[in-house]
C-alpha cells in the first residue's frame, strides 16, 4: 500500500544518502523529505497513524537509520551523527564524522559509518570513530559504502566499487569483530539486508532482487530472483530508496526513470518538446537554441544526444565508455563537452558536435575524477569539478586556461562538498552549490577571484542557472524554481528572489543542472517525470519472495 505524505513535503529533493528506513517490527517509516522551506527534514510515519510527522532538531538530515531495538532513529546532520529518541527530546550527538556514505546501527551497540575509503564504528553511547575496514586498492578496490547491520550483531553488508562510477559494485560482508571482509559473488548497486535466509538487494538496472544466502559460509547459495523493478535510486552509485525490516517488511520509492524534455514558461505553463518517454537528464540549449545536448541513460549505460529542434531528430553523439553525462556547449556552439567513464577514473571529453571528427579528452589523469565542466564565456577556460569526496576532501571546484599557462587554480576547495559550478555571462562572477554551512545553498564568488563570498540562497538551494543576459540567477530550493536578481557594484548582493513556479521537474541525479534556460531568457528548458513517485509499503513481503521461489522450483 502507498504512504500518503504530507502535500508541503518533497521526498524527490534529496538526491544522495539513505532517505528511508523501516524499523526492525516493522511498525514505523522514518525518512528524509524536503520541508517548504527548502530543508532537509527526518519525518516519522507510524503505520498505524494517518499522519507523517517532522522529528524536531534534525533539519539538513541527509542520512537516517533506526537502532536494533526501534525506540530511536539516527542520523546526520553538519558534520555530525546524531540519535534522537522517538518519545521526544533533543538529538544527541554521537560523533563527528565528514560526508558519510551509509551509516548502520548494529545490536552490538556499535555504529557503523562508511567514509568511502572505509568502514569505520563508533559505541552509539558516543565516542571516537575507530577504522574497522580499509579499500584493497592492491585489487582495485576505491570505494566502500552503504553498510547495513546484519540481525546477528557481527557482521555487516556494504558495497565494494572497483570504479568511480559505481557500475561495477560487489555486495561484501565485514566481521564488525575482525574486519575482515569477503566479496561474494553479487553484483549490486545496494544492499538492504538478510531476511529469512535471502539476501536482498537492488542492482544496476534499479530492480529488487533476491538471493539464497548462508551467512555461516559467507557465499549464495542459489540464484537471484527479481522481485520488484523501478526502484527509486539518487543515480548510478547511490543509495537506493528502499529499506527491508529484519520482521520482513519492504518499504521503498517506486518510479521509473521515463520522462518528457519539456519547455516551461516563466509562470509554469508548459509543452512537451521531446514527448517520447525517455531516461533524459540534463538538458542544454545550444547557444542559438537550434539543437539540445542531452544525456539518455539506458540500462546501466547512459549516452549523449544531439537533437535537432526544427527537424525533430535526434542523433547519438556518444559510444564509447559507459557512463557518458552532464553535457554542456562550447561558447561557438560547435563542440559538446561531456563527463565520461572509459577507465576507472571519471573524465571530461569533448567532440564536434556535427560528427566531423572524434572525441578527444579535454581533462583527465590516473588520480583524480573529474565528474562535470563548464567552458566560460569567452571559450578560454575550462571550470570543473573534481571529486575527491572518498578522500580527506569532498567535491572541489578549480579552473585552468585551455592554452598558455595550463596550470589547475582552485575556485572552492574546503572539506565540503562544492559542485554544479557557473560562469556569468560576462565572465566576472561564479556561482556553485555547496554545504559547508550544512544544507546545500548556492553562493556567488568572483572569477576568477579572490573577493567575498555570497550567499544567493536562502532556505537552501541547488542547480543554478544563470539567465543568458546576466541580469538574473536561478535556482531550486526543493520545491520552486527560484529567481534571483542582484547588484554588482561596488560589490555583488541579492536584490531580491523571486519563486517563479512549483517546482514538480525532476531533480539531477547527480551534482549539475537538470535544467536549462532558453537563449532568449523566456523559458526553460526541463525534465518531467511521466510517472508519479510514491513510498510503498509492502507487510510480511518476505512471503512473496518464498512463493516466488517455490514457484520458481
Amino acid at each position: 500500500f502507498p504512504i500518503a505524505l504530507p502535500r508541503s513535503v518533497n521526498v524527490n529533493g534529496v538526491v544522495t544518502g539513505s532517505d528511508v528506513v523501516v524499523s526492525p517490527d516493522g511498525r514505523n517509516i522514518a525518512f528524509i523529505a524536503t520541508s517548504a522551506e527548502g530543508l532537509s527534514r527526518l519525518y516519522l510515519r507510524p503505520l498505524d497513524d494517518v499522519q507523517a510527522r517532522a522529528v524536531p532538531g534534525t533539519d539538513n538530515a541527509s542520512e537516517v537509520f533506526f537502532a536494533p531495538d526501534g525506540r530511536s532513529l539516527g542520523f546526520y546532520a553538519n558534520g555530525k551523527v546524531y540519535r534522537v529518541s522517538l518519545e521526544g527530546g533533543s538529538p544527541l550527538p554521537i560523533a563527528d564524522i565528514l560526508a558519510p556514505f551509509g551509516i548502520a546501527w548494529s545490536s552490538s551497540g556499535m555504529i557503523v559509518a562508511s567514509t568511502g575509503g572505509g568502514l569505520v564504528t563508533v559505541p552509539a553511547s558516543g565516542g571516537t570513530p575507530r577504522a574497522l575496514t580499509k579499500v584493497d586498492s592492491a585489487n582495485g578496490e576505491l570505494t566502500q559504502s552503504w553498510p547495513i547491520a546484519l540481525p546477528d550483531g557481527e557482521n555487516v553488508l556494504f558495497v565494494s566499487h572497483g570504479d568511480v562510477g559505481r557500475s561495477n559494485g560487489k555486495i561484501a560482508v565485514a566481521s564488525l569483530k575482525t574486519g575482515k571482509t569477503s566479496l561474494l559473488a553479487v553484483s549490486g548497486l545496494f544492499p538492504l539486508g538478510i531476511v529469512d535466509g535471502f539476501l536482498v538487494y537492488v542492482n544496476n538496472a534499479n530492480a529488487l532482487l533476491a538471493v539464497p544466502f548462508d551467512i555461516g559460509s559467507r557465499r549464495v547459495t542459489g540464484t537471484p530472483m527479481t522481485v520488484a523493478t523501478d526502484i527509486v535510486t539518487g543515480g548510478r552509485g547511490t543509495a537506493a530508496k528502499a529499506a527491508l525490516s529484519p520482521s520482513g517488511t519492504l518499504v521503498f520509492q517506486s518510479g521509473s526513470q521515463a520522462a518528457q524534455v519539456v519547455l516551461v514558461d516563466m509562470r509554469g505553463g508548459l509543452k512537451p518538446l521531446l514527448a517520447e518517454p525517455r531516461a533524459y537528464v540534463y538538458p542544454r540549449f545550444s547557444p542559438d537554441g537550434k539543437r539540445i545536448a542531452m544525456a539518455i541513460v539506458s540500462g546501466a549505460r547512459s549516452d549523449i544526444w544531439i537533437y535537432d529542434v526544427a527537424s525533430a531528430t535526434s542523433t547519438r553523439l556518444t559510444t564509447e565508455g559507459t557512463i557518458n553525462a552532464r553535457p554542456e556547449w562550447s561558447p561557438d556552439g560547435k563542440r559538446v563537452l561531456y563527463q565520461s567513464l572509459r577507465s576507472k577514473h571519471s573524465s571530461l571529453w569533448w567532440q564536434p558536435a556535427d560528427l566531423s571528427g572524434p572525441a578527444t579528452p579535454l581533462l583527465s589523469n590516473d588520480r583524480n575524477d573529474f565528474f562535470e565542466g563548464v567552458l566560460t564565456p569567452d571559450g578560454r577556460a575550462l571550470v570543473y569539478q573534481v571529486d575527491n569526496t572518498f578522500g580527506a576532501n569532498g567535491s572541489d571546484i578549480w579552473y585552468r586556461m585551455l592554452a598558455d599557462d595550463t596550470t589547475p587554480k582552485p575556485i572552492a576547495a574546503t572539506p565540503f562538498v562544492e559542485a554544479e559550478a557557473r560562469v556569468s555571462p560576462d565572465g566576472k562572477w561564479v556561482v556553485f552549490m555547496t554545504n559547508a554551512s550544512g544544507a546545500n545553498q548556492v553562493v556567488v564568488q568572483p572569477f576568477p577571484g579572490p573577493g567575498a563570498q555570497v550567499q544567493l540562497s536562502t532556505g537552501g538551494g541547488t542547480e543554478p542557472v544563470w539567465a543568458p543576459d546576466g541580469k538574473r540567477l536561478f535556482y531550486r530550493d526543493g520545491h520552486r524554481l527560484v529567481a534571483a536578481t542582484f547588484t554588482t557594484a561596488p560589490t555583488f548582493a541579492v536584490t531580491s528572489r523571486t519563486p517563479l513556479f512549483e517546482d514538480v521537474f525532476a531533480v539531477a541525479p547527480a551534482p549539475h543542472a537538470n535544467y536549462d534556460v532558453s537563449p532568449d531568457g523566456s523559458q526553460f528548458l526541463m525534465v518531467k517525470s511521466t510517472e508519479s513517485n510514491q513510498l510503498i509499503v509492502a507487510h510480511n513481503w518476505i512471503a512473496e519472495v518464498r512463493a516466488r521461489l517455490a514457484a520458481k522450483k
